[in-house]
């Protein structure tokens, strides 16, 4: 099947999309994309305006790319209303048609869990390995894809399962967050309709027996929010936004916390929650879209410094 952009939706680039860091189950063969959402393994490219796709075992139609890319969003308003500086404008015009993905909130929770502390590489092959041990095989084009396994896999499986698959100290959180979950004392799908703040709250909260959602600080909750339920306003943090921020958006803090900022190894709640409200204020409801185009861009500088070598990311705030 084709999608035809419009005029109006015509500023996607699929590439940028997908390799943005968003998501971690995509990889790219020849000129294809191949992906798993939901049941479904999906195949798709770009050549210009247009979009061709197919999907197994069920068909997707137009309707799923134009939600899954988010095109009803307008990303022209959205890009002259975040270029506030020559950074962002820098960024905006590299990795022009890079657009927020709109996943499901289970997938990106246990997604993030995972990537506390790692890098995309290897959080890539966590997610992998979750989904070949306790995901339904996909056959399709004579290759294996496996879908996300659900909370009730998880919540039910061993921790020597999990640790099997190379999760490290995250097999007792994924256990513990999936059983939250499953047994409904967590709603994903509830939190996705409060406000940004009650969202934000309601993943990090914390009951008389410890935090609700082990292994969610507030990095990995900003993203839950951003990429998976709506929330544009969300700027999350990591390594790579903390260097840029020192070093070219200094000026939005006092030298004070500049120092604290530049000195601390990990963000806690008390530097992590000011400058991530800083940077809202500053870029406004569509910062999750100037962060994404800001993570973009301080690792293409890093990478033009290494002559395209594989850089390490790290999600580890």
């Amino acid at each position: 099947m084709e999608l035809t952009l419009t005029p109006s939706d015509s500023m996607l680039d699929v590439r940028f999309t997908l390799t943005s860091g968003q998501t971690f189950r995509w990889e790219r063969l020849g000129e294809w994309w191949y992906g798993v959402v939901g049941r479904n393994v999906v195949k798709l490219r770009q050549k210009s305006s247009q979009v061709i796709f197919e999907s197994h075992p069920e068909t997707v139609d137009p309707g799923f790319i134009r939600s899954y890319f988010r095109l009803a969003d307008d990303l022209p308003s959205i890009m002259g209303g975040i270029r506030k500086d020559p950074v962002i404008s820098e960024a905006v015009t590299k990795f022009e048609g890079l657009r927020i993905m709109r996943q499901d909130p289970w997938e990106c929770l246990i997604s993030f869990l995972c990537a506390t502390n790692s890098n995309i590489k290897v959080i890539t092959q966590m997610i992998s390995n979750l989904c070949k041990k306790f995901g339904e095989r996909i056959i399709f084009e004579g290759r294996e894809f496996y879908e996300f396994p659900g909370p009730k896999a998880l919540a039910r499986a061993a921790i020597s399962d999990l640790t099997d698959c190379r999760v490290g100290y995250r097999a007792h959180h994924l256990r513990h967050t999936a059983r939250q979950v499953q047994s409904g004392s967590v709603d994903l799908y509830a939190i996705r309709n409060l406000r940004y703040e009650e969202g934000r709250s309601e993943l990090l909260k914390k009951s008389s027996s410890g935090k609700v959602l082990l292994g969610i600080g507030p990095k990995a909750a900003d993203c839950i929010l951003l990429f998976s339920m709506e929330k544009l306003e969300s700027f999350p943090i990591d390594v790579w936004i903390k260097r840029l921020l020192v070093e070219k958006y200094d000026h939005l803090f006092d030298k004070k916390f500049v120092r604290r900022l530049m000195s601390s190894k990990s963000l806690g709640l008390g530097i992590y929650l000011p400058t991530a409200d800083t940077m809202r204020a500053y870029f406004g409801s569509y910062a999750g879209y100037a962060q994404e185009y800001l993570y973009s861009y301080a690792r293409s500088r890093v990478q033009s410094y290494r002559n395209d070598s594989p850089v390490r990311v790290t999600y580890s705030m």
